[in-house]
């Protein structure tokens, strides 16, 4: 029979070297997680205020800090602005420049100062405010704080990048989202390579109209995520966002409204972004959200030396901020198999293998690569990939507060993800 033995309730006490280091491990871990979690920071001088605020961001399930309005801005790009109208004016001379937030609401009260004007003297890089009144909207604010949430991390999303150039990464993504198509979600493909343009013309040999980047940002103000989906291109029913092939060369982009509008379109249904040979994203570039943020990484490696070997660097780097699924493709270069090459690489097998197509090239130029993804040897590959990729999603999800029953996708239902078909490695979440 076991034997349950008591275990003392009192704490150990700790010495001057172990208070010292439980201090600094517990400093470390909440500078990590300030940096990271997405809450809510109140500026305000009332209390009655700061009490609303923080039983909204209570019912949100968010995190609540109150920061001095002396103290400046101190929020990430995750975070969710609350500042009392009286105290606006202040805040933007003491920071007319920051990080933007995910949202910012101004917040007027009986008496107070007019929350309307205050909004319209924000500076363009903070976002177009939200703007409230106290008691009345405090319902409102807590229903949109809570819907924003759960826009946030309901959709996967997936960034898919090739060890090096050349590879395929891109037709990858198109015979992905046709995948997941079929299988009865709704993707959104976002174009952020450098220097790419009309990738939609790569999936239809017929001029399709639609937004492309260019149209984007020329917009006074972003449309939501609804909006701005029903005017991209959509080729075989899948939108995507491009650069267009009139678009001046070299001309400077609008980090902030891409980046803006890749998180708008990320509440609206599966997201995959193809981001190139290996390209480092980063919270500068603006070309799409943090690495932290996505469900999953597809690393798309070729069976050569120098495609095992970036790959080996690039899966080393991202492995610890966002679970990686690698892919491999094209001819066998080098004699190592399957096994051998996720060994290479630093995983325990690959998630799919994408055979050579001949007809690939032919196909991307003349506006049907779509068409091969229905080829035999596509089939089971896609089907382990995409399913690899909503384990992963599923698994995230699971970790979030629960959403509501009513969330659906803009087909009429809420995103369901298949199986595992073909027993699909997920190794690295």
């Amino acid at each position: 029979m076991k034997t349950l033995s008591h275990v003392s309730q009192v704490p150990t006490p700790l010495g001057p070297e172990s208070f010292v280091d439980e201090i600094s491990r517990r400093h470390s871990h909440q500078a990590r997680s300030a940096i990271s979690a997405r809450g809510v920071v109140a500026y305000g001088e009332r209390r009655s205020f700061l009490r609303v605020i923080e039983d909204i961001a209570q019912a949100a399930d968010l995190p609540f800090r109150r920061s001095s309005v002396a103290d400046g801005p101190r929020w990430t790009r995750r975070d969710i602005v609350v500042v009392e109208a009286d105290v606006a004016r202040s805040l933007l001379r003491s920071a007319p420049v920051a990080t933007r937030p995910e949202m910012c609401v101004v917040v007027g009260v009986p008496g107070g100062a007019d929350p309307w004007s205050v909004a319209r003297c924000m500076p363009e890089n903070w976002g177009i405010p939200e703007v409230v009144m106290f008691p009345q909207g405090r319902l409102w604010l807590a229903d949109r704080l809570t819907v924003s949430g759960r826009e946030r991390d309901t959709w996967p999303k997936i960034a898919v990048m090739g060890s090096c150039g050349g590879i395929g990464a891109t037709s990858l993504v198109l015979w992905t989202a046709l995948r997941m198509k079929d299988d009865g979600q709704a993707p959104v493909v976002i174009d952020a390579v450098p220097g790419s343009v009309a990738l939609d013309a790569c999936m239809s040999a017929d001029l399709v109209g639609g937004a492309r980047w260019l149209d984007i940002e020329a917009l006074p103000t972003l449309p939501d995520g609804a909006r701005l989906l029903s005017s991209l291109p959509a080729p075989h029913g899948i939108p995507v966002i491009t650069n267009g092939t009139g678009d001046e060369p070299g001309r400077a982009t609008d980090a902030t409204r891409r980046r803006d509008a890749i998180v708008a379109l990320s509440g609206q249904g599966p997201v995959i972004v193809d981001v190139g040979a290996d390209f480092e994203p980063s919270e500068e570039s603006g070309d799409f959200a943090s690495p932290a943020d996505y469900s999953c990484l597809v690393l798309v490696v070729p069976f050569t030396v120098r495609g095992l070997a970036n790959a080996q660097s690039i899966y080393r780097r991202w492995q610890g901020t966002v679970p990686v699924l690698v892919v491999g493709t094209g001819l066998r270069w080098c004699d190592v198999s399957d096994r051998e090459a996720a060994e290479i690489v630093g995983t325990d097998s690959l998630a799919a293998v994408i055979p050579h197509l001949r007809a690939a090239p032919e196909a991307y130029e003349a506006g049907r690569i779509m068409e091969l993804a229905y080829r035999k040897p596509l089939r089971r590959p896609l089907a382990e990939l995409v399913d690899g990729i909503g384990h992963l999603a599923e698994e995230r999800i699971s970790r979030e507060p629960a959403v509501s029953s009513t969330e659906t996708s803009r087909s009429g239902r809420r995103i369901t993800f298949g199986g595992d078909r073909h027993g699909v490695s997920t190794e690295g979440s």
